[in-house]
């Protein structure tokens, strides 16, 4: 038996790793040197963020009873064994910090693990600033999208009301997911007479690093969902065993996002037998395409995040996402037939590519061949 040590239980810790079926494995959650001062920090003073030091390094000294630990967004130091897996780039704290790189390419980090091909390159690319250090961070380097049970027996099985066409669409940030266009939209297709339903789920956040929406916005998109009361039903963040009712009885899920490192919720609706209309940003092409759903082109860099950088470039981004989103839903109205089609693609794909058994078992293989390389080096 294995007993892995991981840093936190946050919904990326849970979907990756804690939450896996496996045999031969007991996960431990751990502590590290920085989680006292963290804790005053998150609580006492200003909260730290997401990309501060104290979040993104864990190291215990040597003193937890674990075989091995696997961080998420986390790096640390010698002496036990360690693996990462990572949304875009590690250390997170600074992508370019000599000293995070040296610990990736040591001896004690096992596997860097991107969740994504889209996190892959980019790490890739930020390897090449490293020379000396690139060929054996790059060796430790592999891909792993997150695992993804079915939530549905199959897509007969859905409760889909024939009358209405029903959407879904989650995010925690609102505006940066593109929510305020969601309703934009939602709005328009009301006011022409189609039967539609949109299902909100959200914390409705604002003040995100792409759109800047204030607690003003957040009072006019409430505004919006009241008026339509009949049409749309919002739903702060509520349990996933809820979330998953939601997703059975919709026939389409949103994500017209603007910036997503992965998008888990396009995978949770395709569990469920629900495509999806995202954006082709960032990882989203990885899972979602034309075939099993439909994407929005949108002006992107080269690094495959789309342009936002400017006031003009915002606005042009905006207008494409809700421009496409209406053509697209306008034409499901048309041909409704193709959601059952889309429907059936996507949830076979995560039945056979996404089964949290598989990446159990291959965790653990892999945990097995880092605490076998780390016997080696002693």
């Amino acid at each position: 038996m294995i007993t892995l040590g991981v840093g936190g239980i946050s919904y990326p810790e849970l979907k990756n790793i804690v939450s896996l079926p496996f045999e031969d494995v007991r996960v431990l959650r751990t502590y590290s040197v920085t989680s006292l001062p963290n804790f005053f920090a998150r609580h006492i003073f200003k909260k730290s963020g997401a990309h501060s030091f104290l979040n993104c390094f864990s190291w215990d000294m040597g003193l937890t009873k674990v075989d091995l630990f696997h961080f998420f967004n986390r790096i640390s130091a010698p002496p036990r064994p360690w693996m990462v897996t990572f949304e875009h780039e590690v250390p997170r704290w600074n992508a370019r910090s000599r000293m995070g790189m040296r610990l990736l390419a040591g001896n004690s980090c096992g596997k860097v693990i991107a969740l994504s091909d889209f996190a892959y390159d980019a790490q890739r690319q930020l390897l090449e600033e490293f020379p000396d250090l690139r060929d054996d961070i790059a060796a430790k380097m592999i891909t792993l999208h997150p695992p993804q049970p079915v939530l549905i027996p199959d897509v007969a099985a859905k409760n889909l009301d024939p009358d209405r066409l029903s959407l879904v669409f989650i995010g925690r940030d609102f505006f940066r997911e593109g929510g305020a266009n969601v309703l934009s939209v939602f709005s328009r297709l009301i006011q022409e007479g189609h039967a539609v339903h949109l299902v909100i789920i959200s914390a409705m956040n604002h003040g995100d690093y792409v759109t800047n929406a204030s607690a003003a916005d957040v009072h006019d998109a409430l505004r919006v969902i009241r008026s339509l009361e009949h049409h749309i039903t919002l739903r702060s963040e509520i349990a996933d065993l809820h979330v998953a009712d939601y997703l059975r009885d919709a026939h389409i899920g949103l994500l017209p996002t603007y910036d997503d490192t992965f998008g888990y919720s396009v995978l949770e609706c395709q569990a469920a037998g629900t495509p999806v209309i995202s954006t082709d940003v960032c990882a989203l092409p990885e899972i979602n395409n034309n075939d099993i759903g439909w994407l929005i082109r949108v002006p992107q860099g080269i690094d495959r995040r789309a342009l936002f950088r400017t006031a003009d470039e915002r606005a042009r981004l905006s207008r494409i996402i809700e421009e496409q989103l209406y053509e697209t839903i306008k034409r499901i109205i048309a041909d409704p037939a193709v959601i059952r089609n889309k429907a059936t693609l996507a949830w076979e794909r995560i039945r056979d590519h996404y089964a949290p058994e598989q990446r159990a078992a291959f965790l653990t293989s892999l945990y097995r061949d880092v605490l076998t390389h780390a016997r080696a080096k002693r």
